[in-house]
């Protein structure tokens, strides 16, 4: 294996791409654990307002696994507009959780604004499922930390036959360093970059500024030649999620020791 093809592989192991694969033992715990819990939900005798609110938020489970840290926050809506299934705002937040199709990846903390959303509230109240008909204005923050980022590709560095791999985050700029191993040596690869965001298409590039294996610097019309070969490096219509809330990413920060994403 060319130090080249290594190469491509670590930018690989960095785009966390959603890869489609039959439905795990999780899953489906998960689809039969919302069913028994929506039962107990309308056993419970609440009002009819908030036996909708509960099997909402119980129908988000399906798309964030968070369990007991997700929060919902329903503000006024008449009564009417919610037995039709109707929200004004809803405050959506949790910690320590993870997106339907990255679960590996631990996100920080996350926050979600949707307004005047509407739903299936019969097929909710039946069987669990949210599916939404509509929506207006979204908003969204996401944070994933540093050690999150580097317990990831620790769990996925035998599959990519990389040693060593960590990621530094600093103000504006990415690290990344790894030994990659071949027949005949092992070599040190480091990179430095940044993410940006394609706002038409809806994904996310890796913008390299230095490449070097063993200390040898990669010449610039390689690591163009690399960079076009891997971008986009996420689409965002790849997670479930966006079948439900069609998020829209604007701006990528890289903190000291985090990365935050944006959606305005």
């Amino acid at each position: 294996m060319s130090k080249l093809s290594s190469f491509f592989k670590i930018f690989l192991l960095l785009s966390f791409q959603h890869v489609v694969v039959a439905k795990s033992k999780l899953d489906l715990d998960l689809k039969t654990d919302i069913v028994h819990r929506l039962q107990e939900i309308k056993k419970a005798g609440a009002s009819e307002v908030k036996t909708v609110q509960d099997a909402f938020k119980l129908g988000l489970m399906e798309y964030l696994p968070v369990g007991d840290s997700l929060k919902v926050l329903f503000f006024p809506t008449m009564r009417k507009d919610v037995l039709n299934g109707k929200f004004s705002r809803l405050d959506i937040r949790f910690r320590k959780g993870s997106l339907q199709g990255i679960e590996k990846l631990e996100i920080k903390k996350a926050r979600i604004i949707v307004e005047d959303i509407q739903f299936d509230v019969d097929k909710l109240l039946s069987s669990g499922k949210l599916e939404i008909k509509k929506m207006d204005n979204v908003k969204f923050n996401l944070r994933i930390e540093e050690d999150s980022i580097n317990h990831y590709l620790e769990s996925e560095r035998k599959r990519l036959r990389l040693s060593q791999p960590r990621v530094h985050l600093d103000k504006d700029k990415m690290y990344f360093s790894a030994k990659v191993r071949t027949t005949f040596f092992s070599s040190r690869l480091k990179t430095e970059g940044k993410f940006v965001v394609n706002k038409e298409d809806q994904t996310v590039d890796f913008r390299t500024r230095r490449v070097s294996i063993n200390s040898l610097k990669i010449p610039g019309f390689l690591i163009s030649n690399l960079a076009n070969k891997v971008n986009p490096v996420l689409k965002l219509n790849k997670f479930a999620l966006m079948d439900l809330i069609p998020l829209k990413l604007d701006e990528i920060k890289i903190h000291d020791g985090w990365v935050e994403f944006k959606g305005l």
